[in-house]
């Protein structure tokens, strides 16, 4: 009988909290109120409950951003060093591995100009004089180039003088891959594969 009692106590208790959360409701005081804020950089989605001045209860809901574009997205993946999140676009692949742009030219460094050259290379084009003509810079440049790319182990060069041949490295592929990325759709490298495939096929 007095185990009744007990439970019946705790039941009305209960229904007396209810009833008073009702009450503050229909007052205002319980209010639930939605904000979205932008995600901060490497910060993921999510959402965080606290409680306002009044008593009520804010819910903020994390809305993630591209951390190197800034545009929305809900689909994203991570840099693997500096843990920004990166949308589809942004997001560069380098030996398995998800980089930002930025990560990515810290561990290799390679322009445009480079990269144009570099895939001169790749496509068997060794003459500095066209590869100047098509990139519309002067050959100086294209030997500097030429010049960094060796140094950074993206080509190789053998033989001695006019018997001198040049090759790309496994490093020098891997580059072209992760900067295709990044320079690919570029308009003026576009045009400079369009030159640069003509080219090929004239000398076929």
């Amino acid at each position: 009988m007095e185990s009744l009692i007990t439970h019946l106590k705790q039941l009305t208790r209960k229904v007396e909290e209810v009833e008073n959360k009702v009450n503050e409701i229909e007052r205002g005081k319980l209010i639930l109120e939605e904000r979205k804020i932008i995600a901060k950089q490497r910060e993921l989605e999510g959402r965080t409950y606290t409680s306002n001045d009044e008593g009520g209860i804010v819910k903020e809901i994390r809305v993630p951003f591209c951390d190197q574009c800034g545009i929305q997205t809900g689909n994203f993946s991570i840099c693997i060093e500096c843990g920004r999140k990166l949308c589809e676009n942004c997001a560069i692949l380098y030996r398995k591995r998800i980089l930002c742009l930025n990560c990515l030219t810290e561990i290799l460094p390679l322009s445009k100009q480079e990269y144009k050259v570099l895939l001169a290379f790749a496509n068997g084009l060794n003459d500095v004089g066209k590869i100047a003509r098509i990139t519309r810079v002067k050959e100086d440049l294209i030997e500097k180039c030429k010049k960094e790319l060796e140094n950074n182990g993206l080509i190789l060069s053998r033989g001695i003088l006019f018997f001198r041949e040049i090759r790309i490295s496994d490093k020098g592929l891997e580059a072209i891959s992760a900067y295709r990325q990044v320079y690919g759709k570029e308009e003026d490298v576009e045009i400079f594969e369009y030159e640069l495939g003509r080219i090929l096929i004239e000398e076929g």
